[in-house]
């Protein structure tokens, strides 16, 4: 359901077990070139967000989900100084698979307090 007077990048909001989703596009977030419409069937990666009182859950629109990873927080790492393309204030750590790094986004980051608020109603 499309929500009158929010952000570009809040496509509307859905049912999710029995709770009101903020549902965003995360390339118009994060600036990426839009390629096509929503298509009839596409991806919500379930977010949560830790918040003084509760936890706040959003959805963002991803194109696909190449792996689930299950990791030990002894694993997480810094981000490493200059091996990232991406604004390290944005990043949470990273870990090592094989013989890359994978990041790991902190949602609390990515978002203005004003635009948690908006989504947690």
């Amino acid at each position: 359901t499309q929500v009158p007077l929010t952000p570009n990048h809040v496509l509307g909001v859905l049912n999710f077990r029995g709770n009101i989703l903020p549902i965003i596009s995360g390339k118009v977030k994060f600036n990426f070139s839009e390629s096509e419409e929503l298509k009839d069937n596409f991806l919500i990666l379930v977010i949560e967000i830790p918040d003084e009182q509760n936890k706040i859950l959003l959805g963002m629109v991803v194109d696909n989900v190449l792996d689930v990873q299950k990791r030990k927080i002894t694993e997480i790492i810094e981000v490493p100084a200059g091996e990232s393309k991406f604004n390290p204030e944005y990043l949470e750590g990273a870990f090592k698979k094989e013989n890359e790094y994978i990041y790991i986004l902190n949602a609390k980051k990515i978002f203005s307090e004003a635009e948690i608020k908006l989504m947690n109603g």
